[in-house]
């Protein structure tokens, strides 16, 4: 089951949200996008991506929630600044 598959859809409809995940160009039915809410999803998943390449946080560490949080928050205020 690829991201783009219809049942992914389905599930995440099921559960209150609303997909926001282009359908492919070979797609017979294509879904609508919103341009804008892509555009902030593809901001909040670069996000999550330059968080993982900090080590600390790949590796979890921390055993305790507010220390790996604390870390978190650290990680994205430093990548903020940048």
């Amino acid at each position: 089951m690829g991201y783009d598959a219809e049942k992914l859809c389905e599930y995440i409809r099921s559960h209150g949200g609303i997909p926001i995940i282009p359908s492919r160009v070979t797609n017979r039915i294509q879904r609508e996008l919103d341009e804008d809410e892509y555009r902030e999803r593809h901001l909040v998943e670069n996000l999550f991506q330059k968080l993982k390449n900090r080590r600390r946080l790949a590796a979890c560490y921390d055993k305790l929630t507010v220390t790996y949080r604390a870390v978190v928050v650290m990680a994205g205020i430093l990548e903020w600044l940048r």
